[in-house]
């Protein structure tokens, strides 16, 4: 659209992750032989890495729910993915946002 084009800047892409279904979201569907459910799995797999490519800062969502090994393992794995990537570990959907603005 022009006019928004025109009005705004965009100073970076923001994602928002599960670290609590990440491992999940991530595998996809393993199963296969025409499964939909593991066809629908390799999509959000698919999507998940996409998005992590074209982002500039992960929110690393629901980090109660896992320990800080797992957590750890999750930022390193993101890292992997998209290298140049800033996570945020987050709790409760609470986040500074001074490390999420004017990127």
């Amino acid at each position: 659209d022009p006019f928004v084009q025109a009005s705004f800047n965009l100073d970076g892409v923001v994602c928002v992750c599960d670290a609590s279904n990440f491992a999940a979201m991530e595998g996809g569907g393993a199963g296969g032989n025409g499964d939909p459910a593991a066809a629908a799995g390799e999509d959000v797999a698919r999507l998940l890495r996409e998005q992590l490519s074209i982002s500039d800062v992960c929110l690393l969502n629901k980090c109660d729910l896992v320990d800080s090994a797992q957590r750890d393992a999750l930022g390193h794995r993101i890292h992997e993915l998209s290298p140049s990537i800033k996570v945020v570990p987050c709790r409760h959907g609470k986040v500074n946002l001074g490390q999420v603005l004017k990127l």
